[in-house]
């Protein structure tokens, strides 16, 4: 580390688990007597991690990037955050049965027996993360952070432009919303809400299509759902739009 840093980090955690117990119960002849237990559990469990640090002399942290198109950006690390949620919520149930006898008086004889519980939990984890420089610039400054950060209105509205791109060439495409993988050995089952272009080939199968779409010179990747050919626009730069459509027309033939 070149210099000194101001580092911080705090994690909460809560959670709550409770029960709904309905009961039964009969009694025959005052001898013996049987009851049943339904109980319905429910839980909620919250994580939040936040680590945060800020460099004291920003001049201690120079950084260059270098971008694909050759361009090159100097600049200084300000200031990083990175944040982590879990949540989990969830629902059951389960059955408890019991019953007591009275063969005689002062005796007891008593049997209870309790179910699994089943219980349907949904998890949630969402990763976060914003880099600040000294120059004021942030996320939008780096490719990968500034796609992790496009937010579901800009995807649409870039969605709709390149349909619109596909439709002038003869191509059949709709704006739909699907989910953005983010992918990585940290994340491998995170996903984002995000809008693709759905393209419906005209004169070959959809796995033709996305096959030809990759062997190209300038390979484009798409996944296949719903019988048609989506491009995420998550990856996807405006001025690469018409070499994308470019590619979609030469291919679906």
């Amino acid at each position: 580390v070149p210099g000194n840093l101001n580092q911080r980090s705090h994690q909460i955690t809560s959670g709550v688990k409770n029960d709904i117990i309905l009961n039964l119960a009969w009694n025959f002849s005052n001898k013996f007597y049987l009851g049943f237990n339904l109980g319905l559990p429910y839980l909620g469990y919250d994580n939040v991690e936040r680590y945060s640090e800020v460099a004291q002399v920003v001049e201690e942290f120079p950084i260059q990037f270098t971008y694909s198109d050759g361009t090159v950006q100097n600049t200084y690390f300000d200031n990083a955050t990175y944040q982590y949620n879990y949540t989990a919520a969830g629902s059951g149930m389960y059955g408890k049965v019991g019953a007591i006898y009275l063969p005689v008086a002062g005796l007891r004889l008593g049997f209870a027996y309790q179910t699994p519980t089943v219980m349907d939990i949904t998890e949630t984890w969402m990763h976060s993360g914003r880099v600040a420089y000294a120059d004021g610039s942030a996320v939008s400054t780096l490719p990968t952070l500034a796609m992790l950060a496009a937010s579901p209105e800009e995807l649409r509205a870039q969605a709709r432009t390149l349909c619109e791109k596909l439709t002038e060439r003869g191509i059949s495409a709709e704006v739909l919303a699907e989910e953005d993988a983010v992918g990585g050995g940290s994340v491998p089952a995170q996903t984002l809400p995000g809008f693709v272009a759905a393209v419906t080939p005209r004169a070959c199968r959809v796995d033709e299509l996305a096959a030809r779409l990759r062997q190209r010179e300038v390979p484009v990747v798409a996944r296949i759902a719903h019988e048609r050919l989506l491009l995420c626009l998550r990856t996807l730069r405006p001025e690469e739009y018409d070499e994308l459509v470019r590619a979609v027309a030469e291919s679906d033939r």
